[in-house]
């Protein structure tokens, strides 16, 4: 996964979003495991 991008956000932030996409193990640099996105 080269980035992530996000478009139209208005009651979140998108620092929040990175937070939680990081904490979920889904981030920029990191090889893409589908089995990540089950969890």
């Amino acid at each position: 996964m080269s980035s992530i991008e996000f478009e139209g956000l208005e009651d979140i932030k998108e620092e929040q979003i990175q937070e939680v996409l990081i904490a979920a193990g889904i981030q920029p640099g990191k090889i893409f495991n589908e089995s990540v996105l089950e969890k």
